[in-house]
């Protein structure tokens, strides 16, 4: 397992639900399996965490924002999955479990 400080607005939604900016994230590295709709940990190219839902764009794996401001980012050979979030929290002593949330293409 995985926990780190969540940073910036991206996964805010509108209705400023989500993944607020100092939140905390639980990451199963063992789970791998990239399923759409679900939340991961990625790893970009300068050793940077980011949680993101996986889905797809223009028929290629991309990372999604949950906020609209954010646009959809492909996924290269130099992003590395970390694994799935499997559980958030505000203050890094309560958690509550992740939900799926499906995405359209």
């Amino acid at each position: 397992m995985l926990a780190f400080k969540v940073t910036g607005d991206s996964m805010t939604q509108e209705s400023d639900h989500g993944l607020r900016e100092g939140s905390w994230v639980l990451v199963d590295q063992k789970d791998l399996c990239t399923d759409r709709g679900w939340l991961f940990a990625f790893q970009l190219e300068d050793g940077s965490m980011v949680v993101k839902r996986y889905n797809l764009h223009q028929g290629r794996p991309a990372m999604h924002s949950d906020n609209p401001d954010y646009p959809p980012v492909q996924l290269t050979g130099a992003v590395r999955n970390r694994g799935r979030v499997y559980a958030t929290s505000t203050d890094g002593v309560t958690w509550h479990a992740v939900k799926y949330r499906g995405l359209s293409n």
